[in-house]
């Protein structure tokens, strides 16, 4: 029994979280325990998951309403559940664990709320101004009165009774321009269709926000790097609230590059990658390319594709090979990072911080555009 029990020691055991197994040709596989909390961090349940630090930061914006939002959600808590599960799949924003601890927002198309009123028509112009299908017979100027606004409104358009509010849910994209690190504000605005109200509009609606475009409600300043939404509500006798359901249209270049392959095999390797993977014990493992080579040196240029859009900071020099060199892109005021190239034209990266693995000499160009 001792013999046997020796026997089967030398052709597997375990240490920690790791089973084991020699092989005939002296390689030692390991294999990482999938236990009932890490099962299931596989690829595809990762994708499913990595896209809630966006969901969560775009929730706190509107924590505020959510539970107004969202019909049914008759506590913040069950809204902002109502919010998550129907955002989770929408447009997929994917950050690494830091960017995600750090509570980055990138805004994105999404629905901002649900519920049994009619939804507010609306989309974008060619000059990227929010348009919507609520019908307007007077002109939105410094004179005009909420009793003016709603008499309006309410004799151009079916389904909006006195009493009504409709609210305006207008954010904006930041960045720091220093670090990089991405955030969004929001200013809801919210007008009661009382015909008895003469305070003026501005009072609730910042002057010059809204217009009215070819006998609709509009926007006077396009889209750049925001979005907007209107909700229509209507208090119920029983104290509850009826609402609109409305996605947020939103024109913003940044979130690109937060919805590529690359982010998301970034954000995986930043969280320590999938737990089901086999590999080698490091003893056993061959060398390869990509090991540090302190006999080989390569040189590292970059340059910006438009100096007065943005600059190269960092990453020009000489690497060992094999070494990893970080090259960062920072866009000017008014300019966004596009991507990183090399010098066959080929796209390399589309995050402004590339952590490039040095294996020959290069030539990497970072791109910029006009928000």
């Amino acid at each position: 029994m001792a013999r046997l029990k020796g026997i089967l020691e030398n052709l597997s055991g375990s240490s920690g979280s790791v089973t084991f197994r020699h092989e005939k040709d002296g390689s030692v596989v390991m294999l990482q325990k999938i236990n009932s909390r890490k099962a299931s961090r596989t690829k595809e349940s990762m994708m499913a998951t990595l896209p809630m630090g966006n969901v969560n930061a775009m929730e706190r914006l509107i924590h505020a309403d959510v539970q107004d939002l969202f019909e049914g959600g008759y506590n913040k808590v069950k809204a902002r559940g109502m919010y998550i599960s129907l955002n989770m799949k929408r447009r997929k924003v994917y950050f690494t664990k830091q960017m995600r601890d750090m509570k980055w927002c990138v805004l994105v198309e999404h629905i901002i709320s649900q519920g049994s009123l009619p939804t507010i028509g609306y989309w974008l112009s060619a000059d990227n101004c929010v348009v919507t299908d609520v019908m307007l017979n007077q002109a939105i100027d410094e004179g005009t009165t909420v009793a003016n606004f709603a008499k309006d409104v309410l004799q151009a358009n079916v389904g909006f009774n006195s009493g009504d509010t409709l609210a305006f849910y207008y954010f904006e994209q930041r960045q720091d321009r220093e670090f990089g690190r991405l955030w969004a504000t929001a200013k809801v605005s919210k007008v009661s269709l009382d015909p008895r109200n003469d305070e003026p509009l501005s009072k609730y609606v910042a002057a010059g926000c809204w217009t009215n475009r070819e006998g609709r409600l509009a926007l006077v300043e396009p889209l750049a790097a925001s979005g907007a939404a209107f909700v229509h509500f209507r208090p119920m006798r029983d104290g509850q609230l009826h609402v609109s359901t409305q996605t947020l249209l939103c024109v913003n270049p940044i979130a690109e590059q937060y919805m590529t392959a690359e982010a998301l095999d970034a954000a995986v390797e930043s969280r320590g990658g999938y737990t089901d993977k086999p590999f080698l014990a490091p003893s056993v493992l061959p060398s390869s390319e990509f090991d540090v080579d302190s006999e080989r040196s390569h040189f590292v240029i970059v340059r910006s594709s438009d100096e007065a859009l943005g600059k190269v900071s960092t990453g020009r020099g000489a690497y060992l090979h094999g070494s990893e060199a970080v090259l960062t892109a920072e866009p000017n005021a008014g300019a966004w990072f596009v991507k990183w190239t090399d010098e066959q034209g080929n796209t390399v990266s589309c995050q402004s911080v590339f952590r490039l693995r040095v294996l020959a000499d290069g030539l990497y160009t970072a791109h910029f555009a006009v928000l």
